[in-house]
């Protein structure tokens, strides 16, 4: 029968290592796990193609069928496709074409593409070909850096300047300038027919849709950005009069003009790169299919999409997912309440692996699973999908709002075993509340989040041999109730903790149950009564660290 382990969930977490009393030097171990990080980003970002036709399938070693290539720079789509020589050029010639399973289709390296491969086919492998840095599918819709693209709307007298995008954009989630060197931060806000909904820094804005916004109301729901803005910051403002609410999803369904407050000039002159956190999702992924030292950039709300029932038996590896910013995906009234999202693989839940990935730069959550009330497809059944496996291993997290995220608020899966090993999750939460951000973040929780609503049923789950290194909130967060559902029991063991020492600990980011700072004297006693000791790790970062 299985058991629950309620709120003492961790009673299978084993830490046994002594914390370091007040003032005592950790610097040197912080060092040597940094250290491990660097030398797994460069062998993830250095990562070779090792897929290689067979007659037997291999998930993410070997393909079965025809080869297909694809160059943007030189290509053609009206070559054949069957060789280097003769490349496609174009994303929507792979999408186009009578693809099977067993096919593979190789991008070339040093390539990028500004097109989403938004259907894929079940059982196709998706990889890399050629010497380089990896393919890079680039979300942004275009470059901005060209000054006939900027039109002065607004000068005031102290300097400042609001600048206007020659066109409407879909909701952006982010802007980069030169490349990644600097940030413009959005502000958020809607307009909805007869006022202006400010949804700026807050996750669950009060109803409050008379809130000072800081922007004019001119008549036909048009707007104009006034003197809130700050240097560096941006609104899109989609247009939603005549919607019917709720709006589940933007995307492309809301293009609206962007506005630039850039008071040293026009934006167009002063930046050689102006990229946009795109809404569209650059990769949809479906059943059987494999992806491979792929790069990913600009995005945002998910990265790799997969829906949690349908797309299954999915392998995501050596690819690197960065600089994703979260964007405004649903709007309801009259209370304007807006979910708000950014997470690098989503979805990708039954007999998954994810593996040897490099995810960095992102204010949501780095990989995620979940499930919600009203997201099962209706006919898809009743209870609970069994026999499942989950497999994340090997991936480099950093500077995500979260870093692994697991939870199955719905009850929908019952897993055979799931497995977290191997992986360093790095500096969780760090670029929470900072400009960029715009909307807070719903889940800047920390380096491993299980089970934070619902629960998390396996018979086998293991979290081994990680790394988490610095959250700027929990380290380990975990839910209250029900979390747990093993028959085997849950298992972690070899793992590393380093926290600030003004840090907190977890697990219960809700409800307060064993929050405890990372500097309280007793944490070694709260940590020992519910654990019995398996080679864990605790390490107290000093200020001189």
């Amino acid at each position: 029968m299985r058991n629950k382990l309620l709120a003492m969930l961790l009673a299978a977490v084993m830490l046994s290592a002594l914390v370091p009393a007040a003032g005592a030097a950790s610097g040197p171990a912080a060092a040597a796990y940094e250290a491990q990080a660097d030398a797994r980003r460069q062998a993830i970002l250095s990562s070779k193609t090792e897929i290689v036709r067979s007659d037997v399938f291999v998930p993410g070693e070997t393909y079965t069928g025809q080869a297909y290539y694809v160059s943007s720079s030189a290509g053609n789509d009206g070559s054949s496709g069957t060789s280097p020589e003769s490349p496609w050029q174009s994303v929507w010639q792979v999408i186009n074409a009578d693809l099977r399973p067993g096919d593979a289709v190789f991008f070339k390296r040093g390539d990028m593409w500004r097109q989403q491969l938004y259907e894929t086919v079940p059982g196709v492998t998706y990889s890399a070909y050629g010497e380089g840095e990896k393919p890079v599918f680039n979300n942004s819709p275009e470059d901005g850096a060209d000054p006939s693209k900027w039109e002065l709307t607004f000068q005031g007298a102290d300097g400042r300047r609001i600048w206007k995008f020659y066109k409407d954009l879909d909701p952006v989630g982010g802007i980069y300038l030169n490349g990644t060197e600097q940030e413009a931060g959005r502000v958020y806000g809607y307009w909805v027919g007869d006022r202006y909904v400010d949804l700026a820094y807050r996750y669950d804005p009060a109803p409050d849709p008379d809130n000072a916004s800081g922007w004019t109301l001119q008549v036909g729901g048009t707007q104009r950005p006034e003197t809130s803005l700050e240097d560096l910051e941006f609104c899109c403002m989609p247009d939603l009069t005549g919607r019917e609410y709720p709006i589940d999803l933007l995307g492309d369904k809301c293009p609206g003009p962007l506005y630039l407050r850039c008071d040293a000039g026009n934006p167009g002159l002063i930046y050689d790169s102006i990229e946009f956190c795109g809404s569209y999702w650059p990769i949809a992924v479906s059943s059987d299919c494999v992806f491979d030292n792929l790069a990913i950039h600009y995005w945002s709300v998910f990265a790799f999409w997969g829906h949690p029932e349908s797309d299954k038996n999915v392998v995501i590896q050596n690819c690197e997912v960065a600089y994703g910013r979260q964007n405004t995906v649903g709007f309801n009234q009259p209370e304007p309440d807006c979910a708000v999202i950014n997470d690098a693989i989503y979805g990708v839940v039954q007999n998954a692996v994810i593996r040897n990935n490099y995810i960095h730069d992102n204010d949501g959550s780095g990989i995620t699973f979940e499930t919600h009330p009203d997201s099962r497809p209706q006919g898809a059944g009743s209870g609970p999908l069994t026999g499942l496996s989950f497999t994340c291993t090997g991936n480099l997290l950093e500077r995500c709002g979260a870093c692994i995220q697991l939870n199955d608020g719905n009850d929908w899966f019952d897993f055979d075993r799931i497995t977290v090993s191997d992986n360093i999750a790095a500096d969780a939460g760090f670029n929470y509340g900072t400009k960029s951000m715009g909307v807070n973040s719903f889940c800047p929780f920390g380096c491993l989040i299980l089970g934070t609503w619902g629960r998390l049923s396996a018979k086998t789950l293991e979290v081994s041999h990680n790394v988490f290194l610095r959250s700027r909130r929990y380290i380990l967060a975990c839910g209250y109730d029900s979390v747990y559902q093993t028959d085997n029991g849950v298992s972690f063991h070899d793992n590393v903790y380093i926290q600030d020492r003004d840090g907190l600990f977890g697990p219960n980011c809700y409800e307060g149950w064993f929050v405890c700072s990372a500097s309280d004297p007793l944490l070694g006693t709260r940590l020992r009564e519910y654990t019995g000791g398996k080679n864990e790790t605790v390490i107290l970062l000093t200020e001189e660290a």
